[in-house]
């Protein structure tokens, strides 16, 4: 599957660089950015591959995971397609500005699919680069050991939250039932310097999504997604089957 993903992404990605053209895509300034500095061309094909996953696979996944979590919770995809479509007239008039401000039960939504179902499961490594070691959790850790921090472990456990393997946008909404929730535990994106530049971009991408898709169509699952959150792989993201759901325009 690995092998798979990287031709894919090889294959556009020299495509693009094949291309003579003055459109302004992420590849434009990347190449601009690489010809100062005089960046062998194995070196760009391996970054912009990352950037294509980093930018595509892990925003589906979360957009996937929502569908279905709203789906199979009836309470919650009544309330907040109530919101979006109150919120808008038309679907012109759904604009990234207004879908920040707009729609907070939409944003509750994502936040609990990006806890229950944070599209990079393992996190990011990092290494211990002090000769001294350093002190964690009470225990000393070599200088060199490679150490992270399981998002899914950490989001998922009774430690940190109420009920952790429930679906309740609510508790992002200031419901005292879940007052006590360790809500800064949840970082998909990771933490500190070196965390996620794309973090704003791929939280636009999946509420924009879902608003128009939440706006133009009534939706509800196909035959045989009773369990498909069930029993999936995770390599560092997760391996999602298909997701069969049945669309009807609105009237």
């Amino acid at each position: 599957m690995q092998v798979n993903y990287n031709e894919a992404s090889l294959k556009r990605v020299r495509k693009r660089m094949a291309i003579d053209t003055d459109r302004h895509d992420f590849m434009h300034y990347f190449l601009k950015q690489a010809n100062k500095e005089q960046l062998p061309t194995e070196t760009i094909e391996a970054q912009a591959t990352v950037v294509i996953l980093a930018g595509s696979e892990t925003s589906s996944v979360a957009e996937t995971a929502a569908v279905y979590h709203i789906l199979t919770h009836p309470d919650v995809h009544k309330k907040l397609q109530e919101e979006i479509r109150s919120a808008f007239a038309t679907i012109e008039d759904i604009k990234l500005q207004d879908v920040l401000y707009k729609l907070p039960y939409l944003d509750a939504v994502v936040q609990e699919t990006l806890r229950i179902h944070t599209p990079l499961a393992n996190g990011f490594t990092r290494w211990v680069p002090d000769r001294n070691g350093a002190m964690i959790c009470g225990e000393h850790v070599p200088q060199g050991t490679v150490v992270t921090i399981n998002h899914y472990c950490s989001n998922t456990s009774a430690s940190n939250f109420r009920d952790p393997m429930s679906f309740i946008p609510d508790r992002w909404m200031g419901d005292a039932t879940y007052a006590d929730d360790k809500r800064d535990v949840v970082q998909p994106f990771s933490v500190g310097p070196r965390n996620c530049p794309g973090r704003q971009f791929a939280l636009y991408n999946i509420k924009l999504t879902l608003a128009h898709l939440l706006w133009r169509f009534d939706l509800k699952l196909g035959e045989g997604t009773e369990n498909w959150a069930v029993g999936q792989r995770i390599y560092n993201g997760w391996i999602q089957p298909a997701l069969p759901v049945l669309m009807e325009k609105r009237a």
